[in-house]
Order: structure tokens, then sequence, then C-alpha cells
């Protein structure tokens, strides 16, 4: 499980991606959330193969962070 920690408490969302920029799962988290899950998954509930992924969080105020994810299992 993967944890994304946002900037504040407003809430936002992660969306991640393969890295030929296929969209796997978006994420987001309502406020006063300042955290956001996720479980390795798509979003038809499969697991996702073990590769590197894009990841890009969204805070609520607009700001954006960028990152990878290695999937090894």
């Amino acid at each position: 499980q993967v944890v994304f920690v946002l900037n504040n408490a407003a809430g936002g969302e992660v969306k991640i991606y393969t890295m030929t920029g296929r969209l796997v799962r978006k994420l987001s988290a309502p406020p006063p959330a300042p955290y956001i899950y996720w479980n390795g998954r798509n979003d038809a509930g499969e697991k996702t193969a073990r590769g590197v992924y894009i990841y890009v969080i969204i805070n609520a105020n607009g700001d954006k962070s960028e990152g990878r994810i290695v999937a090894i299992k």
C-alpha cells in the first residue's frame, strides 16, 4: 500500500499512470483528508503489473507534485 501526503487539509487527488502515459487509477480525498491511499490496483480493481508508475498529486489549491513508484511484487 502506498500513502500519498497532501500538502494541506483541503483534500485533493492522485493520478497514477504507466510509463507510456495510460491512466491506471485516479484517487481522491475530500476535505479535510491529508492522505490518499493506493492499494496497487487499477480502476477495474485488478492488481497492477510489476514496473514503474508515475504519480501526480494535485492538491485542492492546484499545486502539483510528481514522482515515480516501483511495483516489485
